[in-house]
C-alpha cells in the first residue's frame, strides 16, 4: 500500500541520517560510549560525528575479539548489526556514500541500490585499469573507501551474502566447529580447492 511505501521511505531517510552521526542512533551510543569517548574523539568533535561509525568499524576491525583492546561485546554486536545493515542499502555507509556517489552514477549502469553491487562494480572498473595501466576513472577518495569497505566484507562471511550462499554446503561439512571471528572464511580458504562445491571455490577464488 501507499503507507508502506511511505513509511519505508521514512526508515530509510532516518536511517541514512543516523549513518551521518551515530549520536542519534541511542543502541549504538549507548553500547560503545566508553569506546567513542576513548578512541573515536577527534571524530566525534569533528563535522557533527560523521567519521564515529568509520572509528568503530576499524577498531573493530584493527581488535579481534579476546585481544588487547577489542570492544565489550555489546558494542561489538551492535557494530556487527549496523555493519550488516548497511549491506540493504549503501547509501546507509555516509562516508563511502559521499566519496564514491559520483563514480557510482558515472560508471555503475543500471543504478546499484545493494552494497555488494556497488563494490562489486567499482572494484571491476579499478581492477581493469590497474591491469591495463591506465589512469584510474575512480577517484582517489572513492578507491580510499572502497579498500575500506573491502577490509570489512573479507572480515566476515556475514558481511559477503554472495560467498555465505554459495558457500552454505561447505561451511556446513568443513567449517561448522571452525568458523572463528570471521564465519568461516579462513577456513573455507584453507581446504583443498577439489574438495569445495564448484560454485563455492568459484565465488571464493574471485574475493
Amino acid at each position: 500500500g501507499v503507507v508502506d511505501g511511505e513509511c519505508k521511505q521514512t526508515v530509510e531517510q532516518l536511517t541514512k541520517i543516523e549513518a551521518r552521526n551515530p549520536y542519534l542512533h541511542p543502541v549504538i551510543s549507548k553500547a560503545c560510549s566508553n569506546l567513542i569517548d576513548r578512541k573515536c574523539g577527534a571524530e566525534s568533535k569533528a563535522q557533527d560525528g560523521t567519521g564515529v561509525m568509520e572509528c568503530l568499524v576499524r577498531h573493530k576491525l584493527e581488535h579481534p575479539q579476546g585481544s588487547k583492546g577489542s570492544m565489550n561485546q555489546k558494542c561489538r554486536t551492535v557494530v556487527e548489526q549496523w555493519q550488516i545493515l548497511t549491506m540493504q542499502n549503501w547509501r546507509f555507509s555516509f562516508k563511502f556514500k559521499d566519496e564514491c556517489k559520483a563514480d557510482v552514477q558515472e560508471h555503475c549502469d543500471p543504478k546499484p541500490k545493494k552494497k555488494e553491487d556497488v563494490i562489486r562494480c567499482l572494484v571491476e572498473a579499478v581492477a581493469t585499469d590497474t591491469v591495463e595501466e591506465q589512469r584510474h576513472r575512480i577517484s582517489k577518495d572513492c578507491r580510499a573507501q572502497l579498500k575500506f569497505e573491502l577490509l570489512q566484507k573479507h572480515s566476515n562471511i556475514k558481511l559477503d551474502p554472495a560467498l555465505e550462499a554459495a558457500c552454505v554446503e561447505d561451511l556446513q561439512q568443513y567449517c561448522l566447529y571452525d568458523k572463528g571471528e570471521d564465519g568461516g572464511i579462513e577456513c573455507l580458504k584453507s581446504q583443498k580447492p577439489k574438495n569445495l562445491k564448484k560454485e563455492c571455490r568459484k565465488v571464493l577464488f574471485q574475493e
